[in-house]
Formats: structure tokens, sequence, C-alpha cells
């Protein structure tokens, strides 16, 4: 045998013939998100041309070298194991040229029972193959090799090809420049945004999603939902007409509204709003197709009754066909930040007993407008405007701490924010308080938000 395939390899040589196989199969798309929802017994890859649905298609070995009688072909698959509970089958052109000697782990062995002729050529086929994925990640693939090995060597080797790769069958992201991304305007007491110099009263997120077709489980998507989690949802309840706590109805429209595009027909979107949950949800039934964009705009009151809260938000998308989930998004979706600078002062005493000095310090030469949070019994209090910080000016705001505090029950002790509009790192404060008596003095960390 040994000295046969020897002879057999050289008259490839001198003849000029092929010296390496080819293996020819069609790479499939496998969904990510299709086989998750498979039951564990169907959570495998069949690659079996006779099985009419989520299968690939047999694996056929064209010999570039005569394969001698005896001699090995040993098929390396990466990216799988074999489920060996299942018969693998493997015939040969050649009429009883080849049988199975094992199909465990990820390989497959097979004997040539008869001379495997490159005339011809003669071909292998592997059929009835079931395959165990060691990933089911966007992008991972499953690739095939084989080689032919004798007693003191090997020959006619086929490079890997691919057999199938995993893809995310429903996918969703923000829009590049379109997460939300509001900039609270402390000019306007905070009720409003600005953008290029002018005020406006909402902000905008799109979405981008998209339904690809895989070959092997494949989701057809009848329906989105969209989540938005917000930290802070308060200012929602400017739109609270019958004053029950709730956004719904009605009232839902004046906070929030969607639209789509990029579809046959335009998908519905049923919006809601919980409050108490700090939670957006948008349902979006999809029509003909899914449609591939989505924008949530959100709106604000921009009257003074209700602040816009700094915050940031995430959320979630996912897909689904019929009961199947296909999770595609779960994420930042960006924040609304103030323009300007915020310290948190913990902790401050105001009484007759002692006297306070809250000292800001302006170092641009821009006139900053003030506002006050008080924190009372742990509610945060928002107050407003209590003055303007003028550029490059001091000013103790002591005094008008503490009327805000008096008159909204804020007791002896309490801690605040203030808010400071402006160009951020301009401004620094103190805060301190003297007992009058004793004169101990107590100087309180302050901290920039």
């Amino acid at each position: 045998m040994f000295k046969k395939t020897l002879l057999a390899l050289a008259m490839a040589g001198v003849a000029g013939a092929a010296s390496a196989g080819s293996i020819a199969v069609t790479n499939v798309d496998v969904s990510t998100q299709g086989y998750a929802a498979q039951t564990s017994a169907n959570q495998k890859i069949i690659v079996d041309t006779a099985t009419a649905t989520n299968a690939a298609d047999d694996i056929v070995l064209t010999v570039g070298t005569t394969i001698v009688q005896n001699d090995r072909i040993v098929f390396t698959i990466s990216g799988a194991t074999i489920d060996s509970t299942q018969a693998v089958d493997v015939q040969s052109s050649v009429a009883n040229g080849v049988s199975l000697l094992s199909a465990t782990g990820n390989q497959i062995v097979v004997r040539a029972t008869a001379d495997l002729p490159v005339s011809g050529p003669a071909t292998i086929t592997i059929s009835d193959l079931h395959l165990l994925p060691t990933s089911t990640a966007k992008d991972h693939k499953i690739t095939i090799q084989s080689k032919a090995i004798y007693d003191d060597g090997e020959y006619d080797a086929a490079p890997a090809v691919t057999v199938a790769t995993f893809v995310q069958d429903f996918s969703a992201n923000v829009k590049a420049d379109s997460s939300l991304d509001g900039v609270i305007d402390v000019g306007t007491s905070r009720t409003q945004f600005i953008e290029s110099n002018a005020n406006i009263t909402s902000d905008k997120l799109v979405l981008e999603l998209g339904d690809a077709t895989a070959d092997i489980y494949d989701l057809v998507i009848d329906k989105v939902e969209h989540t938005v989690q917000f930290s802070d949802l308060s200012f929602a309840l400017a739109f609270d007409a019958n004053s029950d706590g709730k956004i719904s109805g009605a009232e839902v429209p004046n906070l929030l509204s969607g639209s789509v595009s990029g579809g046959v027909n335009a998908d519905t979107l049923n919006l809601s709003v919980d409050v108490e949950k700090n939670t957006v949800k948008v349902t979006q039934v999809v029509d003909t197709e899914l449609d591939s964009e989505v924008t949530l705009t959100f709106t604000v009151d921009g009257t003074a009754d209700y602040v816009i809260p700094e915050q940031s938000f995430t959320g979630t998308v996912v897909g689904f066909d019929g009961t199947v989930e296909a999770p595609a998004l779960s994420g930042e979706l960006g924040s609304w930040v103030n323009n300007g600078t915020t310290f948190h002062v913990p902790f401050m005493v105001f009484d007759s007993k002692h006297a306070s000095a809250v000292v800001a310090n302006n170092r641009s030469s821009i006139d900053a407008k003030v506002e006050l949070v008080l924190y009372v019994n742990g509610t945060a209090v928002n107050v407003g405007s209590i003055g303007t910080l003028a550029g490059n000016g001091s000013m103790n705001f002591a005094s008008a701490i503490a009327a805000a505090a008096a008159a909204n029950n804020a007791g002896a002790t309490f801690g605040f924010d203030l808010v400071f509009e402006g160009t951020a790192k301009a401004i620094d404060i103190s805060a301190q308080y003297v007992n009058k008596t004793s004169g101990s003095r107590a100087v309180i960390q302050t901290t920039e938000l």
C-alpha cells in the first residue's frame, strides 16, 4: 500500500495532474435568533440535501489526486462538533469505494475501499451530518477541510470551505447622530432645550431596523417592541390634563409621537407612557414588510411649571415572529444635560444660631443665571431662578436660599443644588456656616455634578 500510494503521487506529479482536492458545499446563513428559539433537540445544523427545510446541502469532495485503496480520508470541521447520536452517510462515485470508520468530535474518517481515481474524477459525498455549533454568535462560521493519509504522510489536501454562517436575522441600532441628545437651557429655567442658539421643545430618537433573510431558522418579523427607559419622567405630568398622575389616551401625543419609513406600507405604532416606572413603550405592528426606520419625538411643555431633569436613557428593541422573540438592542440611547454647571451641597444649616455663606465665583465674562433645587425630606423641589451671577463676579446666595427654604418648609437643615447657566468649569462655589456663639466653623464639601 505504501509503495502504491507513492507511485500514484509520483505519476500525478509527472502527468501534471491536480495535487489538491476540492470541497463543494453551498454556505447557508443561520439566524442567530431563530436558532436560539428552537428546542434543544432542534438546535443543530443538518447537512443533507434530502432534508427539505432548515438544512444545508450535501458536502462533496472531488479528489485532485487518485486516492489509493486502504488510504484514509480525514474531514476536519471547525466551529462545530458532530452529533454522534446520528448516523452519518458517506458515499462515493466509485462503487463500494469508501467506508466510514468514525464520525466523532470534529472529524469524519473514511477509508478508501477501492482506488478513487483522479480521472473522472472520483467524488465522496457526505450527507445526514448533524452539527452542533460551538457558538451561535453573529458571524460565527462552520467550515470543513480534508486530506488523504497513507502510512507515512498525507496528500490531496482540500482547503477549508464554509458550510454555515450565523447571521443576525433581526437587527436594531441607534442611527448615527440621532440619539437623544437634548441640551437643557438654564437660561429658560431648564424648561426648554437649546440648539444652534435657538430654543426648542422637543428631541428625537431615530432607530434603524433590519430583517435579513436567513436560509435556516429564518424569522419574519411581524411586531417590534421598543422600550425607552427614562431616569425621571416627572416633566411629562405637564400634559396630565385630568390630573390623575398618568399620561394616557389623548394625553400621550402631547408628549410622544412616532413615525416610520423605509417599508412598503407604513407600520402602525402604538404608544404608551408609564410615568411611575419612567418608561415609554412603542409597539410597532408590521404591515407588508418591516419599516427600516422609526423616529420617536419627545416633547416638553416648555413652561415654568415643569423643569427638564438631566438624565441618561437606556432601552431595548425586541422583534417578534409570532411568539418567537428576537432581541436586537439593549443599551444606551442618549442623555439630556444642562448647558451649564450644577453643584450639589449635601447639608447646610440656616437658623438664627448660625451665620451661613454660599459664595459663587464666575471666572468667565458672561453673566450666569442661577437656579435652585431644594431637597426637602428626600424630595427634589425645583425652586427656579434665584438670581444672576455677573461675569467675573462673586455673590453670596445664602439669603436667597434661606428665603426659598422657608417658603417651601424645608426646615433649618437640608441639601440643595445650584445650577448655573454658562460655560462648564467657569464657576466654583464654597459653602460654610459659623456658630455665632462659639465661633466654630463648618466647611461643607460641594460636588460638581
